[in-house]
């Protein structure tokens, strides 16, 4: 009792044409994915319709494989399609609420800044750490700030003091100086 019968058709009843084995055998000399002994069996010990027997499966591995990124890709596009994320939270919403639900950002609030003036510098004292460099500044009108980073001035310069108000809120010591002026965060 046969229990499978073979009923491919032989697509080259009368042999395999030479230029068709001639291409075979450029593909299977360029192919990576053999081991040099597998190459050379195919090559020089296998007949014309060994060579095409073995090119044939390679195109159905390379359609089955194909085809299966296709279905990966589809379902990748089809689960983030169905459930987009909201901004509040990060679990899906549900198929019937789309981005159209999604709640709008307020803008960020304006930026303001003002300065005040504080008089000239009365002396500049540099602390350095392991860390940082720190700077206190004194001024002729007794007040001291401790900033961050180096300041380069001399005594006598005119120094201002700057409050940035809006999403972050932020105070500096601006210094005009003929040596260099910056302004340089509060600590």
């Amino acid at each position: 009792m046969i229990l499978h019968v073979n009923r491919r058709r032989d697509p080259y009843p009368e042999g395999v044409p030479t230029e068709i084995d001639e291409r075979n055998k450029l593909a299977i000399e360029q192919s990576a994915f053999l081991t040099p002994d597998g190459r050379n069996d195919l090559l020089y010990n296998s007949t014309p319709e060994q060579r095409a027997a073995h090119m044939s499966h390679r195109k159905l591995a390379k359609v089955a494989a194909a085809m299966v990124c296709s279905i990966v890709l589809a379902i990748i596009i089809s689960a983030a399609c169905r459930a987009p994320f909201s901004n509040d939270s990060h679990t899906p919403t549900s198929t019937g609420q789309a981005a159209a639900a999604l709640p709008a950002t307020p803008p960020a609030p304006a930026v303001q800044a003002t300065d005040d003036p504080l008089g000239r510098i009365d002396s500049i004292e540099i602390h350095t750490t392991m860390n940082d460099i720190t700077s206190t500044i004194r001024t002729d009108e007794g007040d001291v700030f401790q900033v961050e980073g180096a300041v380069s001035a001399s005594m006598n310069d005119k120094i201002t003091i700057r409050r940035t108000t809006g999403a972050i809120v932020s105070t500096s010591v601006c210094v005009e100086s003929k040596i260099k002026s910056a302004c340089y965060r509060v600590l």
